[in-house]
């Protein structure tokens, strides 16, 4: 089988719709531990050239994302889920029209199971609470240093 993207999955009895937002604790994490995310798309399959099978979900973790991109993100995605019933999200989309989330997109594996554990959907009328609250879990700045590290060596002429 080919590499499939699917815009829905069903994980813990918890169906998964592309430009809905989910929280869970994910177990082999590297600093966020429990993100909350806009689910993007799933990749299931074996890749043809390499023969390595994929199984993941994609998001855009919204705790690396500062808080004022993400109230803005939040208010235009209440006023097109109000507009259209849905938010289509896709990489071109977040190049052209959010360039701050492209350090913010994350995979994260389907398998094993125990990897994903409290799945939970974010409803539409709790979506302010939940994502713009967390106050203590804002890793933007961490990812601005390291970026900024990185160009600061790199013109500096030390690597």
């Amino acid at each position: 089988m080919a590499l499939r993207i699917y815009k829905e999955i069903s994980k813990n009895k918890v169906k998964m719709r592309q430009g809905h937002f989910y929280k869970f604790k994910y177990s082999p994490y590297n600093e966020d531990a429990s993100p909350t995310i806009i689910f993007v798309n799933a990749i299931k399959g074996i890749n043809p050239s390499t023969g390595h099978q994929w199984r993941l979900i994609s998001g855009i973790n919204l705790n690396y994302v500062s808080r004022r991109y993400r109230r803005q993100f939040v208010d235009l995605w209440k006023k097109e889920m109000e507009r259209t019933g849905r938010f289509g999200i896709t990489w071109d989309r977040v190049k052209g029209q959010f360039p701050e989330f492209q350090r913010a997109w994350r995979r994260y594996n389907l398998l094993p199971a125990y990897y994903i554990r409290d799945l939970e959907y974010i409803p539409y009328d709790k979506v302010d609470q939940e994502v713009t609250k967390s106050w203590f879990k804002d890793f933007s700045s961490k990812i601005t240093r390291k970026s900024g590290s990185f160009f600061k060596r790199m013109f500096a002429g030390r690597r």
